[in-house]
């Protein structure tokens, strides 16, 4: 394999690398021993991921030179190290550190060994969804197993809200740190880590994959639409009378001094109106269903704030799973788009869908901070309930309900997405043509 450039060009020799990066893994497993001897099975447990990762190119190659490059490995050494030597409190950081580091692997072989292509930014995107999805998940997990299992994987919503909060710092840092690393050996512009492998399958593959590969639904999706008699002038008289009842909400809640009320109105007509400033602004036009999609969701969370949330308990479950099928449709849009214009980027359209789910589990984490910070805020200052926390089992509940709305439109948002993601297509060609 060519090791001639990219991100990892600190060592030139496919040789030397891999010597460095199999030295390394002796490194893995002594470590993992150490966590075997203290009991620390989910330190063992992702050691064995980065050990099974690792070792799967060069069986796959059947010679030993084919390996990761040794720095991206190296990433990987340090929280299992600080696994070991950090005090208990600060563990929960490395721990989340360490799944970034195995997200970064995962991206890295990902390019080089498969037919996906990523590029930097796309890759910095996938390693922070990444460690806070697998958070969010663990988290479910750990949650059903004490719930079915007896087990007390999960003490408290505070000490799982600490945790997240974590999680989004590790997300962050790895973010950050991997952008410094790119920008320090001056390739911004390569992908990830160097030049495509050598190999025929994975070249023809590349290859072979069209420069669009947005099916033609757009019109089947009309056809639909206008069976069920909603036109695109009904989705936009529709959209504008919720965002009025937004407005009649806020003067009611301005009127009673329900802070909450007012905030959550306030943010929502500012996100209803996000779709009329990009097109005014950037001149990208936006689908009426799908601003009325967005319009819907905000009214839901908004009127649940003045007193369904409290009232009707399956309520705050539904404006979830609105409010995830809204991100997975904006997310979907969003990258679809960006691998059908760009040429440093190529995703597989199950693969697509899989990160769809993962950034809707990523937001439904990040939302979950944001509402035990805005909580924690209020409570030290004394201000009013403004985003509220209703208990474990009730936040576990939105995460499920988040991917079963990210899991909706990973399923059949290529059909009811197909003419905002050609819009966006067009709008990224002009951009680029500029």
């Amino acid at each position: 394999m060519d090791t001639t450039g990219g991100l990892g060009a600190l060592v030139r020799s496919a040789r030397v690398n891999a010597a460095i990066a199999w030295a390394l893994l002796v490194g893995v497993v002594l470590l993992a021993v150490g966590h075997t001897v203290s009991g620390r099975v989910l330190w063992l447990g992702f050691a064995a991921a980065v050990l099974a990762l690792a070792v799967v190119p060069p069986l796959a190659a059947r010679t030993a030179s084919e390996m990761l490059p040794w720095e991206v490995l190296a990433v990987t050494v340090l929280p299992l190290a600080g696994g070991v030597a950090l005090p208990a409190a600060t563990r929960p950081l490395a721990a989340h550190l360490a799944v970034a580091a195995l997200a970064l692997v995962l991206a890295v072989e990902l390019h080089l060994f498969t037919a996906v292509r990523l590029s930097d930014r796309f890759a910095v995107v996938f390693v922070v969804v990444a460690t806070l999805a697998t958070a969010g998940v663990w988290a479910v997990a750990a949650w059903l197993s004490d719930l079915l299992l007896g087990t007390a994987l999960v003490p408290s919503l505070r000490a799982l809200m600490i945790d997240f909060t974590a999680a989004t710092v590790a997300g962050v840092a790895a973010s950050v740190g991997f952008t410094a690393y790119v920008r320090r050996l001056g390739a911004a512009n390569a992908r990830v880590p160097w030049d495509p492998p050598s190999n025929p399958a994975v070249t023809a593959a590349a290859d072979s994959t069209p420069a669009s590969t947005t099916p033609d639904t757009a019109v089947p999706s009309r056809r639909i639409r206008d069976r069920l008699g909603v036109t695109e002038r009904r989705q936009r008289l529709l959209a504008r009378t919720l965002q009025l009842a937004l407005v009649a909400l806020l003067v009611a809640g301005l009127v009673d001094r329900h802070l909450g009320v007012v905030v959550n109105c306030a943010a929502a007509l500012v996100v209803t109106e996000l779709p009329a400033a990009l097109e005014r602004d950037y001149r990208l036009a936006a689908d009426p269903g799908l601003v009325l999609w967005i319009t819907g969701a905000v009214f839901v969370h908004a009127v649940g704030i003045a007193g369904p949330y409290d009232n009707v308990w399956w309520y705050d479950h539904l404006a979830h799973a609105l409010s995830a099928s809204v991100v997975a449709a904006v997310g979907y849009t969003a990258v679809r788009a960006v691998v059908d214009h760009s040429d440093s980027v190529s995703v597989p359209p199950r693969l697509l869908a899989v990160f769809v789910v993962l950034v809707v589990v990523a937001a439904g984490v990040v939302w979950e901070v944001v509402e035990f910070l805005v909580a924690e805020f209020a409570r030290a200052t004394g201000v009013g309930d403004v985003l509220i926390q209703y208990g474990l089992t009730d936040t576990m509940l939105d995460l499920v309900f988040d991917v079963a709305g990210g899991l909706v439109v990973a399923l059949w948002g290529h059909a009811s997405l197909a003419g905002p993601v050609e819009t966006l297509i067009r709008w990224l060609d002009e951009r680029s043509a500029r």
